[in-house]
C-alpha cells in the first residue's frame, strides 16, 4: 500500500457518482470523529455497535458520570472503528451557554503526532433546546 493511500480517511459517504469519499489527513480525520460522536447506534445495517449517539443524552442533565460514559463510549468508537494511532485522549466537557436557549458540548481529543502541524480537534455540539435539534461544528 502506498504511503498516500494509507493517510486516507475514508467517510461514510458517497459523492454524486456513488464512489465513496475520501479526505486527506487531519480534516478526514476529523469528520470521521466527529460521524461517530453523531451516528446513533444501529444506523449503518452491518455494523449494529457503531455509533455513540450523542443525541440521545439529555443535554440538559448531564452529571459528571454521565459525561464520563460519554467519553469512554467515544474513546472505544475511535479505537474500534477508526484504525489510526494517532489519538491519545479525549475529553468531553459540557459549557455553560445558557444563551440563545441552547446547550453545548465540547469534545477535545488530543493526537499522539501532530498531524497536518495540528495537535488538537475539538468538536463542539450545540443542542437547541426549543427545537430539539442538534448542530455540530469542527474547530481543527
Amino acid at each position: 500500500m502506498t504511503e498516500t493511500a494509507m493517510k486516507k480517511e475514508f467517510t461514510l459517504s458517497v459523492n454524486d457518482f456513488r464512489e465513496v469519499t475520501n479526505k486527506d489527513g487531519i480534516y478526514g480525520l476529523a469528520k470521521n470523529i466527529e460521524t461517530i460522536i453523531l451516528m446513533d447506534k444501529g444506523s449503518y445495517p452491518n455494523i449494529r455497535d457503531m455509533g455513540v449517539g450523542i443525541e440521545d443524552y439529555q443535554f440538559e442533565f448531564l452529571t459528571i458520570n454521565t459525561l464520563d460514559t460519554i467519553k469512554h463510549s467515544i474513546k472505544r468508537q475511535i479505537n474500534k472503528y477508526i484504525p489510526t494511532n494517532k489519538v491519545k485522549d479525549v475529553v468531553v466537557e459540557q459549557l455553560e451557554n445558557e444563551s440563545n436557549n441552547k446547550k453545548s458540548v465540547a469534545v477535545l481529543v488530543t493526537l499522539n503526532k501532530n498531524v497536518d502541524n495540528v495537535g488538537e480537534i475539538v468538536v463542539l455540539m450545540n443542542k437547541d433546546i426549543s427545537s430539539n435539534s442538534l448542530e455540530s461544528t469542527i474547530f481543527i
